[in-house]
C-alpha cells in the first residue's frame, strides 16, 4: 500500500510551501514516508474487541489474533491499521493536498459524485471520532482497487454503513 508518493511528489511538490516563519520554498517538504520503523505485533487477547490497533507512540501495528478467523480479515485489519500509521507520519499539508487527490480519482474514475458524497456524509456524522475524511477515502480507494465490498478495508462491522 502506498499513499500514491510518486505520483503526487510531482505535483505537490510544484506547490508553493510557506513555513511557520513565513519563508516561502520550493518543494520543502521531505515525503519520503515508509513504515520500515513500524513493527507489527501478532497478539491473542480476548479481553479486546479490536481486531486490530495502531500505536503512533511506540510504532506498533498490533493483529489481534483471537478476532482474525481467516487471512483474508488479516490483510483487512492490517491494510486498516497502515491506513492509520501513514497518516500519523504525514505533513498535514500533505494529508489536505491527498483528500483532495484520492477524492478526485475516486469521483470520476469509480463512484461517481453523488454515492462519494453519500460516502462522506455517512462518516462525518458516524465515525468522525476515529477515522478521518483521508482515512475514509484511501479505505474506499483500496476496497475498489482489490475489488472488496465497500467498507471491507474500514471494517470492524462498519460495512452496513455502506
Amino acid at each position: 500500500m502506498t499513499f500514491e508518493l510518486n505520483e503526487l511528489r510531482r505535483d505537490f511538490l510544484k506547490l508553493e510551501y510557506v513555513a511557520p516563519n513565513g519563508v516561502s520554498h520550493w518543494g520543502g517538504i521531505d515525503l519520503n514516508i515508509t513504515i520500515d520503523q513500524w513493527k507489527l505485533e501478532i497478539i491473542d487477547d480476548p479481553e479486546d474487541s479490536s481486531m486490530g490497533r495502531c500505536d503512533k507512540k511506540d510504532y506498533k501495528i498490533m493483529i489481534n489474533n483471537h478476532h482474525i478467523e481467516n487471512v483474508n480479515d488479516f490483510k483487512n485489519t492490517l491494510l486498516h491499521e497502515m491506513i492509520h500509521a501513514y497518516e500519523y507520519m504525514l505533513p498535514e499539508t500533505y494529508k489536505q493536498y491527498l483528500v483532495l487527490f484520492i477524492y478526485q480519482r475516486i469521483q470520476w474514475k469509480r463512484l461517481g459524485n453523488r454515492a462519494l458524497k453519500k460516502l462522506i456524509k455517512m462518516d462525518q456524522h458516524a465515525d468522525m471520532l476515529v477515522h478521518t475524511l483521508l482515512f475514509l477515502l484511501k479505505s474506499i480507494q483500496l476496497d475498489l482497487a482489490r475489488r472488496l465490498p465497500l467498507g471491507t478495508i474500514y471494517g470492524y462491522g462498519r460495512e452496513k454503513l455502506f
